[in-house]
């Protein structure tokens, strides 16, 4: 059975839950990969998380943890900000 691509693509947004917007769909990032550098779903390639997986991205999509009473530091690019 050959499938085209388009069907492919309509398949793969009708398993996944994805809704399908015009020529595009919104991704809702179930498939992803990560690593030290960031996370990237796998489905659309969108950096979801740092400079996403093996650090691709020119900016970090910072995801930041509390480090001391007033300051979080970025889990994947070390940035500090005041948390105030």
């Amino acid at each position: 059975m050959n499938l085209s691509e388009k069907q492919i693509r309509d398949l793969i947004v009708n398993l996944s839950g994805e809704k399908q917007v015009g020529g595009s769909f919104l991704c809702k990032h179930f498939n992803t990969q990560s690593d030290y550098l960031g996370v990237t779903c796998l489905s659309c390639k969108k950096v979801v998380a740092g400079r996403g997986f093996g650090g691709t991205a020119e900016k970090c999509m910072h995801v930041y943890e509390k480090t001391a009473r007033a300051f979080e530091e970025c889990t994947y690019c070390g940035e500090k900000r005041n948390k105030y």
